[in-house]
């Protein structure tokens, strides 16, 4: 979505999901039409006055069953589908200009000791395991931190990147930094507490908000 020419930042959440079941996939017969209605408001802020170009796209390697009746579409690994642009002129709330007025839908929570590891709505069996995982993964993330710091690129760094690029190396190192990063000096918080919105809780890990950095809501 763009508006006046311009990306309109998604506010929605960001979900890690499990491998998808046969359950998860809709059979569309060949002539047939599907309709689903989507509130893009509530995604986007659309408050402000403008001409909106909207497109739907979704992206998934697991876009298609391997379980259809057309084995040569199965076979050719569609990953990706879009449709044609939407062009529409919204009279906002707000003038034509005005910078993004809208938060995520739920209130960041208020920040604690930097590196801090905090909890909401979890038990004390789900804070344990949580609390094993973040110590895992802190190390995990200042090994590969320490891995490029050091300007490795052997066998370990082909088999995760390909063969050494100096652009996408660099990509790699800052990515790690800022992995290690929130872990060493930012206050993440796990809220096990799973928005209903945001998906079936027994298909879901976890997902996060764009606006609300470090807060980590988890599913069942």
């Amino acid at each position: 979505m763009t508006r006046d020419g311009v990306k309109v930042p998604y506010l929605g959440a960001l979900v890690k999901r499990a491998a998808p079941t046969a359950n998860d996939y809709f059979l569309l017969k060949q002539g047939k039409t599907y309709t689903q209605k989507v509130k893009l408001s509530q995604l986007y802020d659309m408050s402000v006055t403008g001409d909106y170009m909207i497109r739907y796209r979704a992206t998934n390697v697991n876009l298609l069953s391997n379980d259809v009746n057309n084995k040569n579409l199965a076979a050719s690994k569609v990953d990706s589908v879009q449709s044609d642009v939407l062009t529409l002129f919204i009279n906002g709330q707000l003038p034509r200009g005005t910078t993004a007025s809208r938060q995520s839908p739920l209130s960041p929570l208020s920040p604690s000791l930097a590196g801090s590891l905090s909890y909401s709505n979890c038990t004390a069996t789900q804070s344990s395991i949580i609390g094993t995982a973040f110590s895992a993964a802190r190390g995990m993330a200042s090994q590969g931190a320490s891995y490029f710091a050091a300007g490795n690129a052997d066998l370990r760094y082909k088999t995760w990147f390909g063969n050494y690029d100096a652009s996408r190396y660099a990509l790699g190192k800052a990515h790690f930094t800022s992995i290690q990063d929130a872990f060493v000096n930012q206050p993440v918080n796990v809220n096990c507490t799973c928005n209903p919105a945001s998906g079936d809780p027994n298909s879901i890990y976890a997902y996060v908000y764009p606006s609300q950095p470090y807060n980590i809501y988890v599913g069942d």
